[in-house]
């Protein structure tokens, strides 16, 4: 499980900030093609920023990192930054072990600003998801005291199958406007600038309307300004584009954000439907995070629909699953919800138990 964080602006040009969430997201979406991973979502990495009140700049400190990427329940943490200058971009990029601490490695890659030519910038982003996976292929040995990084052995090695090799190197847009606009909205999101983030996406999409992260987000965007009928539509498209690219991992995420926006409507039939099919996803996939996450939401609604017992196996399961996980917010989460339904129903013993 990896988490990657957005990379810090070195240069402090507020005109080059979208690039660092841009970048993050590229490669995370590009490692979401080796099924044997399991990738961080931006949503989730944001809420636990605010949660923990720590800004970007934050993170450019190992330690901090780690926290952070313990608390997501990731085994390795990607941290970098980035310096413009002239129309080229210079990317650096260490990969931390939450478990250590230890730095497995770092890198670096240089890529051209050019909108005429995106393949200057996209070039860079494919050496960086290619350093993650060669980190992810060293483990992390004591000697004599010390944290020592070490080849994994051949037969334990991430090995990309041909068909991800593919995914691997696809462009995330056929436009470098649409990215900078992607990551714009990323930034607004980021500040809780929904009509700003709105905004952006939607020119994202204007630019390449096959962009499905882009309609992925504007739907979330949407949604947070309470523009159901219109966040609905996104999301279907963003669907629509995952399925035609046979994405599962992006069809899990983008369903469960259509029962996101049906529960905030009232609407808790068809979100508990919604929560299903990404649940069936998520377990074809083996994804046990999202799993988690996808349980507990589906107890959440069985608790407004009055449905109690329901609710608390739901709760039940989803805290197995992030314990086993090692995901502190998903835990956080399921306790506080036992927690509730038990307060509710007089138990207060229990109640106090969970959320202790």
């Amino acid at each position: 499980r990896v988490a990657v964080l957005d990379f810090n602006n070195t240069t402090k040009d507020p005109a080059m900030e979208w690039l660092g969430p841009a970048v993050a997201e590229t490669v995370t979406t590009k490692l979401n093609a080796v099924r044997s991973l399991q990738l961080v979502e931006r949503m989730q990495l944001y809420k636990v920023l605010d949660e923990q009140k720590f800004n970007l700049s934050d993170l450019v400190d190992p330690s901090h990192a780690i926290k952070v990427g313990k608390l997501l329940g990731a085994e390795q943490v990607v941290l970098g930054s980035f310096t413009s200058f002239g129309g080229t971009v210079r990317f650096t990029a260490r990969f931390v072990d939450s478990t250590t601490g230890a730095i497995l490695s770092t890198s670096q890659a240089n890529g051209i600003l050019d909108p005429k030519n995106p393949n200057g910038l996209w070039a860079a982003f494919d050496q960086l998801a290619q350093a993650t996976l060669d980190s992810l292929n060293t483990r992390v040995a004591i000697v004599q005291g010390m944290p020592q990084p070490l080849p994994v052995e051949p037969g334990k090695r991430i090995e990309p199958t041909p068909d991800e090799k593919t995914r691997l190197a696809k462009a995330p847009t056929s436009s470098l406007e649409a990215q900078e606009a992607y990551g714009r909205g990323l930034v607004a999101y980021r500040k809780h600038q929904w009509p700003e983030g709105a905004k952006e996406f939607e020119r994202a999409t204007a630019l390449d309307p096959d962009y499905a992260k882009a309609w992925r987000w504007l739907a979330v965007a949407l949604s947070n300004l309470g523009r159901w009928p219109e966040s609905v539509a996104a999301a279907e498209r963003a669907y629509n584009i995952y399925a035609r690219l046979g994405d599962e991992a992006g069809q899990a995420v983008v369903v469960g954000n259509l029962g996101v926006v049906l529960e905030a409507q009232g609407r808790y039939a068809e979100a508990f439907a919604y929560y299903d099919r990404t649940l069936k996803i998520a377990e074809k996939l083996n994804n046990e995070p999202l799993q988690a996450t996808t349980f507990n939401a589906m107890g959440v609604v069985r608790q407004r629909q009055g449905r109690s017992a329901d609710a608390l196996s739901y709760h039940a399961r989803s805290l197995a699953l992030a314990e086993k996980v090692n995901d502190a917010p998903g835990q956080a989460a399921a306790l506080n919800n036992i927690g509730s339904i038990h307060r509710k129903s007089g138990r207060y013993g229990e109640a106090l138990s969970s959320f202790e």
